[in-house]
């Protein structure tokens, strides 16, 4: 069996003064973030590698791109810190036990691997010349409070020695992560040709914002702030997001349809009667149906909470 214990003890973890986790459920419950980790990340490993060039191409480079910039070295040194936490934590676990659950080897297992992939991960995103990471984003906090079951009995041992190096590095280095990643990098774009922040920006202020930046609506502030000090013109204000944009929805929409023209071979300057039927909804959808079906799934997801949440809070009360 994979674990030597049972996920979930009630009779240890609820029914008594004293409340643990059993070893199987500590084990057990990282290993959920690191599985987030790889489903978002590889859609995103697809999105950079097929739209950093058009963002390259609109936004001006240093002449050469800034890797060793403050935040990918802190995030380097911070995830190398977890990985060593981890590493103290499994000898002393060998230390304490002797010998390692399934569980537990499967959990260390995982947990280094991820360690590795995150690092691996920064490194790629530097060198797509990404400004902040989705993945990395989403992980750290799901990391935090999947690993507090395990910090917070490690400080509340009575038995042995607590493992006191793991406690200073394990959370405050996953914590230290997570709020490293609310900001974005831009070490490697000349800002001074991009006027990112201050009046008549060249670029669009979300497209180097911050996935944080862009959650909490902050990448306004500049805005704001200069509207604040003076009234605003047209020309001090930044161009829009390229979705946003007629010209660049336009060429998108431009691209599928040819492509779909030239699929069909239908020549429209032909006189000839017997042309090849031409669908319009086949380019629409190619150009703008993934966006449209994402954003029907986000709109489902937050209508049903809304409509449901008073059905819970009321309900709720009756099962507990």
């Amino acid at each position: 069996m994979l674990c030597q214990d049972n996920f979930w003890n009630e009779s240890l973890s609820w029914d008594t003064e004293e409340p643990k986790f059993t070893q199987c459920f500590k084990d057990t419950l990282p290993l959920i973030p690191c599985g987030v980790l790889i489903v978002t990340a590889i859609p995103w490993i697809i999105w950079l590698h097929k739209n950093r060039l058009a963002l390259r191409a609109k936004v001006k480079l240093k002449p050469t791109t800034c890797f060793w910039s403050l935040k990918s070295m802190t995030t380097l040194l911070l995830s190398l810190t977890f990985a060593m936490s981890l590493g103290i934590n499994l000898s002393t676990r060998i230390k304490r036990d002797q010998d390692l659950q399934g569980s537990g080897i499967l959990h260390y297992s995982v947990m280094f691997a991820s360690a590795a992939f995150a690092i691996g991960l920064v490194v790629y995103e530097k060198a797509r010349v990404a400004v902040s990471s989705l993945p990395l984003l989403i992980f750290w906090p799901l990391l935090l409070l999947a690993m507090l079951p395990s910090n917070l009995e490690e400080a509340l041992q009575k038995d042995h020695d607590t493992d006191l190096v793991f406690l200073i590095l394990n959370l405050p280095s996953i914590l230290a992560l997570f709020v490293v990643n609310w900001f974005s990098d831009l070490s490697s774009y000349d800002l001074a040709e991009v006027g990112l922040g201050g009046l008549g920006s060249k670029v669009s202020p979300t497209k180097l914002s911050s996935h944080m930046s862009q959650l909490t609506i902050t990448w306004l502030e500049p805005i704001i702030w200069a509207g604040y000090r003076k009234p605003l013109v047209q020309k001090d204000l930044p161009p829009t997001q390229d979705n946003l944009n007629v010209k660049d929805n336009v060429d998108v929409f431009m691209k599928h349809w040819e492509d779909h023209v030239q699929e069909l071979n239908v020549d429209f300057a032909s006189t000839e009667k017997s042309k090849k039927e031409v669908k319009l909804w086949k380019p629409l959808f190619k150009s703008f149906g993934p966006l449209l079906f994402a954003r029907s799934l986000v709109g489902v997801v937050h209508y049903t909470g809304t409509m449901l949440s008073p059905l819970v809070s009321t309900n709720s009360p009756k099962y507990v």
